[in-house]
């Protein structure tokens, strides 16, 4: 990070300006609107069974038999622009840094159950069909003096800050925030090999027996191994920021060192979360900052945390990928989902967070839609001696439920959409309309999670229109209605940098991982008007470098890089690779892998590695070189250069449609058993213009290399001195030079191949 930024002395002009560990007075005006414990907000209609308290639904069908109708994921459903399985991890962690509504305590029996009947012989979770299964579910806490009566039905709370606070790394109150300090040189605790600090349980929300778990700053934070690497993450990189604060300022005190580090790493996650995160899945950026308005109510709204902010549920795939840092699962293999919830420590301990988070950045997540896995919709496993079941989706159709939200078409009106009339509104995929109008029947009864889950995705981005405009509201009021936005509380040079960070930055400065892609929310990059740099990371990456002289890399996986305008620099690396210039004169790089490079219009280089490549000119003079690994060259249209280099390479200086027409090409095959392309069963090359047209051979070899010709020996006449031979095709009294070759041969089976 620029010094500039370190370098700056906040405290020189009075107290820092930052969040307060409980959320208040931000809002000077409204001091509570924000904080710890303050109400989640409603901003579509309450839709309680007796308007007070009791679940809505109870005219719908059971949760778990939607879930099997319209959730049920056979088949798996990549991201198709790309998106990686770090989205929904993110929003998982961004999640647990927004809002915390506990369920009811069971203490003395006196939390309110409300459990999920399981459908009698369910294959998964009643497979014997004794029709006593149930999905346990508590209800959620409730705003004390709430749920009395109709002009006061029940309430939900959020028990963490609602700002992008960082909450859930420095936690909602002093007393937490104490639990993870070392109180040394403005640092956070950490444990062996970098991790968070261990726990043995008691602070943390730990659905199964006490186990070894790792502390933070929400007890939600060891659900899964992805989200523990992700606040582990940001606690080194809270660590770094002091380290680095203490180096410049080494007359700083130790809490000066921690809140400055703290709010800088606030600042960061801010910007990647309002300006990288939020504005990849609505497919456009929020709308323009105009600065702070204390009259924006910045609270988490019922159906932003109960249903749109769920959507990545449906992203999570099968296993959690542990790479190494060339892209190859590590020795101890990748990790079963079900493995991956509550780990003991030890998981983390034993190989540490970067092969996670390599495999989460370079993989792809499940699409954005209506259907879950099998290993979150149907799990039965032995809790406590007693079976439990789990279905995540029928647990979101319940907690809807449970909250009194409003059903579907009633959500879109509240924020402003037009109402659906039929299911084909909702979604084009014909198949969702009939399961969701066989278990629904009419569009005005649908939970809103089902119903927001299964819209199309708006014009360029993932969610569907609900949830992109709840998510749209619920962001842009987190950030206009946030005194400390760090646009809104840093200077102009601040600002600047904080701009110029991004997640990969936090990866590559906290962690021994540099080679991970610049976005690393997606394998689907695009470059601008102006000269871009654009590297992909392990992952199988699609880089698109749009105008001007760009360089794209590809590094590790099955890369497809296009340069499109411009000259371009374009590097595939390892793996099996596509590079694709454009108009400019590129210069197309493949490395290891069997690549194929094609360079298009302009005046372009190709160079191919080890692997079996394909390398195409296209239009414009070119240079074309194979390397090792038995290559086909195609130098297309105008004079080209085609060296094969090792290996059995097959050489083709023109274009089977161009057929070497006005053209001049050095062809040179460079070791191996090589094939230069004279001809085609169609025609024979070169053979329309006299000297105007030929393919010049440097380097053939008799007795290993042939000559691919059309027709037969008799075709062909040649003249020879000590050095050249000169080859004709004879055809119709005409007599046409079509190449020449670096040493006397003669036009038989031993020199020739015949199509």
């Amino acid at each position: 990070m620029p010094n500039r930024l370190l370098a700056f002395d906040p405290f020189a002009e009075g107290p820092l300006l930052s969040h307060s560990l409980d959320g208040q007075n931000n809002n000077l005006e409204q001091p509570q609107w924000g904080s710890r414990d303050s109400q989640i907000l409603n901003l579509a209609p309450l839709d309680y069974g007796d308007g007070i308290a009791t679940p809505a639904g109870s005219d719908r069908p059971g949760a778990r038999d939607i879930s099997n109708q319209v959730a049920q994921q056979d088949q798996p459903r990549p991201d198709p622009r790309g998106l990686t399985n770090l989205v929904w991890a993110m929003g998982q962690f961004l999640d647990h840094d927004l809002d915390l509504t506990p369920g009811q305590s069971n203490a003395e029996g006196g939390a309110e159950t409300f459990d999920i009947r399981v459908p009698v012989g369910d294959p998964y979770l009643d497979p014997q069909g004794q029709g006593n299964q149930w999905i346990r579910f508590h209800r959620s806490e409730f705003l004390a003096g709430t749920s009395t009566d109709l002009g006061n039905p029940r309430q939900i709370p959020n028990r963490v800050t609602a700002w992008i606070d960082g909450s859930n790394i420095y936690g909602s109150s002093p007393e937490r925030l104490a639990l993870l300090r070392s109180f040394r040189d403005g640092q956070m605790k950490v444990s062996a090999g970098n991790l968070l600090p261990l726990d043995l349980g008691q602070n943390n929300d730990n659905p199964g027996p006490s186990t070894q778990l790792f502390l933070a700053g929400d007890v939600r934070a060891n659900e899964n191994i992805v989200l523990s690497s992700m606040h582990t993450l940001l606690v080194r990189e809270h660590n770094r920021l002091a380290a680095e604060l203490q180096d410049i300022h080494s007359d700083w005190s130790e809490e000066q060192l921690f809140q400055r580090a703290r709010q800088i790493n606030i600042a960061q996650l801010q910007k990647i979360v309002f300006d990288d995160y939020i504005p990849l899945l609505l497919g456009r950026p929020l709308p323009e900052y105009r600065g702070y308005d204390p009259s924006v109510h910045p609270g988490i709204s019922r159906t932003f945390s109960t249903a749109a902010f769920r959507f990545g549920h449906t992203m999570v795939s099968p296993e959690i990928a542990r790479l190494d840092g060339q892209g190859a699962v590590i020795p101890e293999g990748n990790v079963n989902l079900a493995a991956a919830f509550f780990p003991n420590a030890e998981v983390l301990q034993t190989t540490g967070i970067e092969p996670v988070l390599r495999g989460s950045v370079s993989t792809l997540a499940q699409a954005v839609d209506n259907q879950v896995i099998h290993e979150l919709r149907n799990l039965l496993f032995s809790f406590g001696g007693q079976l439990a079941a789990q279905d995540l989706m029928a647990l979101n159709i319940q907690r809807g439920r449970d909250h009194g939200l409003a059903d579907y078409n009633s959500v879109r009106a509240a924020f402003g959409l037009n109402r659906v009339a039929n299911f084909a509104q909702m979604t084009q995929d014909l198949n969702q309309q009939e399961k969701l109008a066989q278990i629904y029947g009419s569009v005005d009864n649908i939970d809103a999670v089902v119903g927001l889950f299964a819209e199309d995705p708006v014009p360029g981005g993932s969610v569907g229109e609900t949830i992109a405009t709840v998510l749209q509201d619920q962001f842009t009021r987190l950030r206009n209605g946030d005194r400390f936005y760090y646009k809104n509380s840093l200077t102009p040079a601040e600002i600047k940098v904080i701009e110029g960070t991004s997640f990969a930055d936090i990866i590559r400065r906290n962690t021994n991982s540099p080679i991970v892609q610049e976005n690393v929310f997606t394998l689907q990059q695009s470059g601008t008007q102006s000269n871009d740099e654009l590297r992909g990371g392990l992952g199988d990456d699609v880089i698109l470098g749009y105008q001007g002289d760009d360089s794209l890399r590809g590094y590790f996986g099955n890369d497809r890089l296009y340069g499109h305008g411009g000259s371009d620099l374009i590097k595939g690396e390892e793996g099996d690779d596509t590079l694709m210039g454009g108009p400019g004169n590129d210069r197309l790089i493949g490395g290891s892998g069997n690549d194929y490079l094609a360079g298009n219009q302009g005046n372009d280089s190709l160079v191919a590695g080890s692997g079996n490549d394909i390398l195409k000119g296209g239009m414009g003079r070119d240079s074309l070189m194979g390397q090792a690994g038995n290559d086909q060259l195609v130098g297309g249209a105008d004079d080209d250069w085609l060296n094969g280099g090792g290996g059995n390479d097959r050489i083709l200086g023109t274009s089977h449609s161009k057929a070497g027409r006005f053209e001049h090409d050095v062809l040179i095959g460079q070791g191996g058993k090589d094939k230069f392309m004279l001809g085609n069963p169609h025609t024979a090359f070169y053979a329309a213009n006299g000297p105007q047209d030929f393919a010049a051979i440097l380097d053939f070899q008799v007795g290993e290399d042939k000559l691919v010709l059309h027709g037969t020996a008799a075709d062909y006449r040649t003249e020879q001195d000590s050095t050249t031979t000169l080859i004709y095709w004879e055809h119709r009294g005409q007599s046409e030079l079509i190449a020449m070759v670096n040493t006397g041969i003669s036009i038989n089976s031993t020199t020739a191949l015949f199509r």
